[in-house]
């Protein structure tokens, strides 16, 4: 398993698909932290919580591209045909699918890292510019959180990519599923008074990265999503 992991991590490393994501979440980070603080005024630039939603805006987008990545990551053994010398080294299902899980964790976490430091950067060099204290104490818990939602989110991608085996196909459907059916499922459910939408997936996933957002707490929501990454394991 060992042996197999590090082969994953060295393949990561390898492909130009990695470093497609890790430009992607570079400059979606940096953007998103420089409009935070560019459409901020001084007063909410000053305010208590603002360095805690500046981390938690700017760096939170890397839990989405981190389902992607983890969907990418099964899914191109499938597209490009390498499954069969992959299952060929390693024909135990389970242990190839445990080892894209690990795998699509780490990189989530690489990810989600990556985009804290870029948000740091941008906080760093632009918050003393305009005579704004950093207060570190505000972000090192919404930094925790986004790496704990982008290593779930990732888990997830790789064992949803692990049920669907079509790239294409999952990707949209993912994407069809956070965009519009979590969505809808979740406000029809509310409508019906039935109290389950916060377990859906996506709203557990984003209860992790952001404290804000109505749901369960922080444990519960890790709970869950981990509970899905077990679920599309044993499926995938």
């Amino acid at each position: 398993m060992r042996n197999l992991l590090a082969a994953e991590l060295l393949k990561l490393q390898t492909v130009r698909g990695t470093w497609g994501y890790l430009l992607t979440v570079m400059g979606l980070s940096a953007l998103v932290a420089a409009a935070t603080i560019g459409s901020r005024t001084r007063d909410e630039l000053l305010g208590r919580t603002f360095q805690a939603e500046l981390v938690t805006d700017a760096a939170g987008t890397t839990t989405f591209i981190a389902l992607l990545f983890g969907i990418t990551l099964v899914t191109t053994e499938f597209r490009y045909g390498t499954i069969t010398s992959a299952l060929l080294a390693t024909p135990r299902r389970a242990v190839f699918l445990a080892s894209k899980i690990l795998a699509a964790s780490a990189a989530g976490v690489a990810l989600a890292a990556l985009a804290l430091v870029i948000v740091a950067g941008v906080g760093l060099l632009w918050l003393p510019a305009i005579d704004v204290p950093l207060d570190l104490g505000q972000t090192w818990r919404p930094a925790c959180r986004i790496l704990v939602a982008a290593l779930v989110a990732a888990a997830i991608g790789a064992g949803f990519g692990g049920i669907v085996h079509a790239q294409v196909p999952a990707l949209i459907g993912a994407l069809i599923w956070l965009l519009v059916a979590e969505p809808l499922l979740g406000a029809v459910l509310s409508l019906l008074d039935v109290a389950v939408a916060d377990y859906l997936p996506a709203s557990a996933v984003f209860a992790i990265s952001d404290p804000t957002v109505e749901g369960l707490a922080f444990l519960p929501a890790t709970a869950v999503g981990l509970a899905y990454v077990a679920a599309v394991a044993v499926i995938g």
